[in-house]
């Protein structure tokens, strides 16, 4: 992603380490297909499974509203659209 995500904290938003972990799986994916080391098809069928489960709030987490856009615009570069 080419420009700088801040996720603000917000009194229930989602769980930090959930976030976290979906933006790392979600990156190497993506470079994983700049690399060629794996298929976009591969690829979005490995980010359906791992977005497949809703991520949990918790007290002091990420705000939902950042998150989204955030995954949102990851999710479009991974099908090979650029945001």
């Amino acid at each position: 992603m080419e420009q700088n995500t801040v996720f603000r904290t917000a009194l229930k938003g989602y769980h930090k380490m959930q976030v976290m972990v979906r933006l790392d799986g979600l990156n190497a994916l993506i470079l994983a297909v700049e690399n060629g080391s794996m298929s976009r098809e591969e690829a979005l069928k490995e980010a359906e499974s791992l977005t497949r489960k809703p991520l949990q709030k918790a007290l002091g987490g990420f705000r939902t509203e950042d998150v989204d856009a955030c995954l949102t615009a990851l999710q479009a570069v991974l099908r090979g659209e650029r945001p």
